[in-house]
């Protein structure tokens, strides 16, 4: 990890994307917002280890690999890119960091007062937009469950579990806005019933029932993220 004082990095341009990683905790519902959610202005602070973590796409267009890559292990996160030259007109130094398992991996050094995230965030775009991944969570667990005698495994039901704690923490992180549009909650709502009668089919080896429930969880977010369903 890379020490202060830090130094930028100008082989990476300005115009380089870089990519950050947002769990659903940091997805805010903005009515404003084509597809009604945004990343919080906290999804830019940095990291509790150091400095912001990102990915820089270059790299990761060089070995061949799409932007979505970032996302393996991290169930029901979106991403987003900022600009280097938008981090750096807000005081931020672009660092390489690679490591063994990640070679694009980079970081965004210096301190992010509030303004500062906010400046950052109004600056992002999506690359996949929230709740894509928890859609084709849900599709591919439903996929997992076809026939009388599906198998039920336990990464299915890990999967599932993963996308109930993603609705919660989005309803918890929007708890208390005022402003937002109820299709947005009503489809969350509906999504985890729907989840939740799936999880309960399961526990008693009922795969056919629990496979309807999911198409029920996945037609819910389906109704609300129609302009959701690839990348930009």
């Amino acid at each position: 990890m890379p020490e202060p004082p830090y130094t930028d990095d100008t082989t990476i341009r300005d115009d380089a994307k870089l990519l950050r990683r947002v769990p659903p905790h940091h997805f805010a519902i903005d009515p404003k917002r084509e597809g009604g959610l945004r990343a919080s202005s906290a999804a830019f602070d940095d990291d509790e280890d150091g400095p912001m973590s990102v990915y820089l796409e270059e790299i990761l267009t060089a070995g061949g690999r799409h932007a979505r890559c970032v996302l393996a292990g991290h169930k029901c996160f979106a991403l987003a890119t900022i600009s280097a030259g938008s981090a750096r007109a807000h005081g931020q130094k672009i660092v390489r960091n690679p490591q063994p398992s990640e070679p694009a991996h980079t970081l965004v050094c210096e301190p992010k007062p509030k303004a500062v995230q906010k400046a950052l965030e109004r600056a992002s775009r999506w690359v996949i937009r929230p709740l894509v991944t928890l859609h084709g969570d849900i599709q591919g667990a439903a996929g997992d469950l076809m026939g009388e005698n599906a198998p039920i495994g336990a990464a299915t039901v890990d999967c599932l579990r993963s996308c109930v704690k993603a609705i919660d923490a989005i309803m918890v992180t929007n708890a208390n806005r005022t402003v937002a549009p109820p299709s947005v909650f009503t489809a969350l709502q509906g999504c985890r019933f729907s989840l939740s009668a799936a999880l309960s089919a399961l526990s008693v080896r009922d795969p056919a029932t629990a496979r309807n429930s999911l198409v029920e969880a996945s037609d819910a977010i389906g109704r609300v993220i129609p302009v959701n369903l690839g990348q930009e």
